[in-house]
């Protein structure tokens, strides 16, 4: 929690949190350590960076990308579609991917630049129906 990355997903599930200690009649820190058990964030490639210039030569050379997406095939979808999780899809979706399913969102358009999960947005009222 006490790094960069913890920051960075404490401040993007900030509503997600607030929803769930609201509802769970729990503190923020319970609903925290509630939330940091039941969300995984995947990555194809992770990278530390404001904007990822990765040539698609180069990502079609690398091997981890293949294993995540076979990942997301094989365990997660089938969960999904069991209605045992959920998956939020905020960038690059035309390389998950994902099937059609009422539990995928997949964000589109001007929605992939903030990927924002508040409360108000379509994955984020996903994620508080699954916690729920």
């Amino acid at each position: 929690m006490w790094h960069g990355g913890g920051q960075y997903w404490e401040n993007k599930l900030r509503d997600i949190i607030h929803e769930v200690s609201h509802s769970k009649s729990v503190s923020y820190i319970d609903a925290l350590s509630f939330v940091s058990k039941n969300i995984a964030t995947l990555e194809l490639i992770p990278y530390h960076s404001k904007i990822f210039k990765l040539k698609n030569n180069l990502y079609n050379q690398m091997y981890t990308p293949k294993l995540m997406i076979d990942f997301v095939r094989e365990y997660v979808v089938p969960r999904v579609r069991s209605g045992k999780a959920c998956i939020i899809c905020t960038r690059r979706k035309k390389r998950w991917h994902l099937p059609k399913n009422k539990n995928i969102i997949v964000y589109t358009g001007g929605q992939t630049r903030g990927a924002s999960l508040s409360k108000n947005t379509t994955g984020g009222k996903k994620i508080i129906k699954f916690l729920k």
